[in-house]
């Protein structure tokens, strides 16, 4: 959940610097609105309260922006009391790594279907969740880098292979006029991550 809290903002944070701005803030109030309320009760028993306020400000300040400027300050507020709680579940196994790479990628590949509509994207958003959360997921693969080579190089090698591979689903900050992966065809790159990554897993 705190990973996808990123994925959200990276989306933002990507399309209001591109000046993308409308596009941009709803992305702000995500990790508020869509995530905090999962993760509220495991942050308080980590004694990450403080997050909540970063994330709730972020997302009143949303609707606001005009630029990157007006936002970058309480932005970077919130991404560093996310890394805060990150730092928190240190001492990760390949296998949880793995299964957060893999929540963050099906996560992504849903919101990828559910933003089109036959051969054209109807959901702008979603499709920009599913981007961030792809980002978020490539993040977290080459900050464990070293973890996951020393346990299995050849998996890890796989797996950012087929994490690349998923990720030409989206070219562009902004959907296409049309997808440049089929949905089936990104629900099997989805497996094949999921199978490079079975070393670690099982």
């Amino acid at each position: 959940m705190l990973q996808m809290m990123q994925g959200h903002l990276m989306a933002a944070r990507e399309l209001i610097q591109a000046g993308d701005v409308a596009e941009g803030r709803p992305h702000l109030t995500h990790p508020w609105v869509e995530v905090y309320p999962m993760v509220k009760a495991g942050l308080a028993h980590r004694d990450q309260k403080a997050l909540g306020e970063q994330l709730h400000t972020l997302a009143e300040k949303a609707g606001q922006v005009d630029s990157w400027d007006e936002i970058s300050a309480d932005f970077q507020a919130a991404w560093v009391g996310i890394e805060q709680a990150v730092n928190t579940t240190e001492g990760l196994s390949a296998s949880s790594v793995s299964k957060v790479i893999l929540s963050l990628t099906k996560q992504a590949v849903l919101e990828y279907d559910e933003a089109l509509d036959g051969d054209q994207f109807e959901a702008e958003h979603e499709y920009q969740d599913g981007r961030g959360f792809v980002a978020a997921a490539r993040d977290y693969l080459a900050e464990h880098e070293a973890h996951l080579v020393k346990q299995n190089k050849e998996a890890w090698r796989d797996t950012g292979k087929a994490l690349t591979e998923l990720a030409k689903a989206w070219p562009t900050p902004v959907p296409p006029q049309k997808p440049v992966v089929s949905t089936s065809n990104l629900y099997a790159a989805q497996a094949r991550l999921e199978l490079a990554l079975a070393p670690y897993l099982y």
